[in-house]
């Protein structure tokens, strides 16, 4: 985004995400398993499983640093084996031996691993940024395509001018 707008100095990292399904008891043809997220370090969740409703979707939220234009799939040990544990201590009914699939999504991660919804530094107002999304993108397109037509129509509400700013301290080298 820099080389387009040369006021934002926010570096985004390219991150791959180890996405790994597991077997349990509790997961039933209506993705029946619950929201689960833990701010340990690092941050853990498990979202209802729409892709595959016979499995669980829980995972870790930070990955390994990767170049973008050299996409890979492959799979760090030591984040599944952190999984494995993770399910060991908080959901005991899953079958943590081995996820049944694996996936591997690339998150563009700004510092604090939050995205970043703002106007362009020198441009009057006149033009918005959404990017950085962190894994949340796809989850809260909408949420931001809303932030960025209020904005530009005038309407700074709390989405635009709060905690996904350029100027927030989580970004702040």
């Amino acid at each position: 985004l820099s080389k387009f707008f040369t006021t934002i100095h926010t570096p985004i990292k390219a991150t791959n995400i180890i996405v790994p399904y597991w077997s349990s008891p509790q997961t039933t043809q209506q993705g029946g398993f619950p929201y689960m997220i833990c701010h340990d370090q690092p941050p853990w969740y498990s979202l209802p499983n729409l892709e595959y409703p016979t499995l669980m979707k829980v995972l870790n939220h930070l990955g390994t640093d990767t170049n973008a234009s050299e996409r890979h799939f492959d799979t760090d040990i030591t984040t599944l084996e952190n999984i494995q544990e993770f399910l060991g201590q908080y959901v005991p009914s899953a079958d943590g031996s081995e996820p049944k699939l694996r996936e591997v999504c690339m998150y563009g991660c700004s510092g604090d691993n939050w995205p970043i919804v703002d106007f362009v530094p020198g441009e009057d107002g006149g033009v918005m940024v959404a990017y950085g999304g962190s894994g949340s993108g796809f989850k809260l397109g909408a949420l931001f395509g809303k932030a960025l037509s209020d904005g530009l129509e005038g309407e700074h509400g709390e989405l635009a001018r709060g905690v996904f700013t350029l100027d927030r301290p989580g970004l702040k080298n």
